[in-house]
């Protein structure tokens, strides 16, 4: 292994648990980074953009997995706790 699958196989294990294609992107990641390591010639900027894009991929595809905060803030409607927090939505105080 070379330099850079090393530091791609670090990254991706730094994801934890792989779910869904995350694995088999994962695999086409540590072969271009593979394919980097030999020397691709007057091809490296295109795989290196190819595998730039893989690994956002797999990693935006682990953080859409989980609600975000953002989100549950966004709903009309209490998720979780019911407690009356004195937030309320504004399409909700219209009525």
């Amino acid at each position: 292994m070379g330099a850079v699958e090393d530091e791609v196989r670090r990254d991706i294990k730094e994801l934890g648990k792989l779910q869904g294609i995350q694995p088999s992107l994962a695999e086409i990641a540590y072969s271009l980074a593979r394919y980097l390591d030999n020397d691709p010639g007057l091809a490296t900027a295109g795989v290196a953009k190819q595998l730039t894009e893989t690994l956002i991929r797999i990693k935006d595809l682990g953080s859409s997995a989980k609600p975000s905060d953002g989100f549950l803030e966004g709903m009309p409607t209490p998720v979780g706790d019911t407690a009356d927090t004195g937030k309320s939505c504004k399409r909700c105080a219209r009525s």
